[in-house]
């Protein structure tokens, strides 16, 4: 990797003085800042600190000057060996001392979920003393870069993960010292060492409690991703099964897209790895997650880039870096997984080669899978998996194919679709009208079927009525582009049976035309 230019360190530098001006609460101007979630203390403007981090990394691996001690290896009496040489020469340098680390364990069961018990590996009798259920699954937590276990994330996948296993032993990992911005460089080596640490504690738990590897689950946000990665090598060095779960949130990408598969997260680190990407792409276009695929099982929802309700792009990583929301997009990796956890809505998704093809239809009948970290149902799948959510609120989203087939005696037309859909009053709490256009600046031509795909807060059978107007698309003479001749029109929910299907219409140019009425069932061509 080459260095990056000074005049881009510059900038950086700027920047970080602009993000830390605060924007005053009496500011009326339009801002899609309100959508987003409130990032926590310990991750305001992380991304200048990663990118100038990651300058300082491709400068010392390209002059070979390389900070503090040249030594090779470290080890430790209770944690092993760590290297810079060989599969982990990727690190450039070595992880800090574990009494540096100060890495805490907090366990939370369900009946006490304020009050910790604070678990040593050094100390079994800080495990025999604790509410530690024997034979119950483990879960694993662990955060990512500028972060620590007081993160609010952290609080809502306590109360989401309890709420549905109450028996479960639930930890969290704090290794805020080794996290610490902003050393983004230092944080990555030492995911190596907090990795270490929990495969210590999980050794002590197997000895004192007879918890069994295959019982644990480990989850890990961002840089805490690759630390379960650590911690699934340290297992085998230490005589231990990997795990049965790893979940990875949105996996930090900046250094690790080039990093030796030891030095991160690998689908070969658990029984069962899923990865949940929300802001996959490149550091320096503000993305913090990685953009290749690390498990069996590979999520993109939205596309894995960019999320509805935050910004993207170069312009407003600027933006974001100085109103202190630059981790919107990151940030809804564990936001989608604690609301799917406790919710009745199927966060389904779609095996798909690409997120432009799933959402034009094509992938609608591919193996479809819910977001679920846990499931039973561990088959790999090779293809990214794709689903789409709404902005805020509940996340969760049903989505609905759209297929339109053309009549054979239809002239050539060029337009869009306009889809109205109603929910039932008695079906949504607070619901609303929602309008979507669809199959945009279409050339519809005799004969063709298009698709498209549609996402709903309501599932087909709670919708009081789905109305459909053809727009049509013309600057001066459009005399003749008055009408759509269709030959079906059919609205199906993905992941069910249930259709709604209207055949020979005739859409007239911003006339409403209804397609499913009150029941659920197809109600066709009645004029509204």
């Amino acid at each position: 990797m080459g260095c990056l230019p000074s005049v881009v360190i510059g900038a950086i530098l700027l920047l970080m003085a602009c993000a830390k001006c605060e924007v005053s609460s009496t500011d009326t101007r339009t801002s899609t800042s309100a959508t987003l979630p409130k990032p926590d203390a310990e991750q305001k403007n992380i991304l200048p600190d990663v990118l100038v981090s990651v300058a300082e990394y491709e400068t010392a691996q390209a002059t070979k000057r390389l900070p503090g001690s040249l030594a090779s290896s470290v080890c430790y009496e209770d944690l092993g060996c760590f290297s810079r040489m060989g599969n982990f020469s990727d690190y450039l340098k070595l992880p800090i001392t574990p009494e540096k680390m100060a890495t805490e364990f907090h366990l939370f069961t369900e009946a006490h979920q304020t009050q910790p018990d604070f678990l040593d590996y050094g100390n079994p009798t800080s495990i025999k003393a604790s509410k530690f259920r024997k034979g119950e699954p483990v879960i694993i937590v662990v955060h990512g870069f500028g972060d620590s276990a007081n993160a609010s994330w952290y609080t809502d996948f306590q109360i989401a993960v309890l709420g549905k296993y109450p028996l479960a032993n639930f930890i969290a990992v704090d290794w805020a010292a080794g996290a610490a911005a902003p050393k983004y460089w230092t944080a990555a080596v030492n995911t190596q060492m907090a990795g270490a640490q929990i495969a210590r504690l999980l050794s002590v738990l197997n000895n004192v409690t007879g918890t069994k590897m295959s019982d644990v689950h480990l989850i890990g946000f961002s840089l805490g991703a690759h630390v379960v990665g650590s911690t699934a090598r340290k297992l085998t060095e230490f005589g231990l099964q990997r795990v049965g779960r790893i979940t990875g949130l949105d996996p930090a990408g900046p250094l690790f897209r080039n990093f030796h598969p030891w030095c991160r997260l690998d689908v070969e680190d658990a029984d069962f790895v899923q990865i949940i990407h929300s802001n996959a792409g490149t550091s320096l276009n503000g993305d913090m997650g990685i953009d290749m695929q690390l498990g069996h099982r590979d999520f993109y929802p939205n596309g894995g880039h960019a999320q509805p309700g935050c910004t993207s792009g170069l312009h407003s990583t600027f933006h974001n870096m100085v109103r202190n929301a630059n981790n919107c997009n990151h940030n809804r990796a564990p936001a989608y997984v604690s609301e799917a956890i406790l919710s009745s809505c199927p966060f389904t998704g779609y095996a798909c080669d690409s997120y432009e093809k799933f959402i034009s239809g094509e992938c609608s009948d591919a193996k479809h899978v819910k977001m679920d970290i846990f499931t039973k149902d561990k088959t790999p799948i090779a293809q990214p998996i794709y689903f789409q959510t709404h902005a805020d609120g509940s996340f969760c989203a049903h989505t609905f194919r759209l297929s339109v087939t053309i009549s054979g005696k239809s002239s050539p037309r060029k337009g869009s679709l306009k889809l109205t859909l109603k929910p039932k009053a008695s079906a949504l709490k607070n619901a609303t009208t929602s309008t979507i256009t669809v199959l945009k600046q279409t050339n519809f031509k005799p004969g063709q079927t298009h698709q498209d795909v549609l996402i709903s807060r309501a599932a087909l059978p709670e919708l009081e009525e789905i109305t459909v107007e053809y727009e049509r698309a013309c600057l001066i003479l459009c005399r003749d582009n008055t009408n759509l001749e269709v030959a079906s029109i059919k609205i199906q929910e993905l992941g069910s049976a249930i259709t709604a299907e209207c055949k020979n219409l005739r859409l007239a140019n911003a006339v409403a035309v209804k397609v499913v009425s009150s029941n659920g069932q197809s109600s066709c061509g009645q004029l509204l």
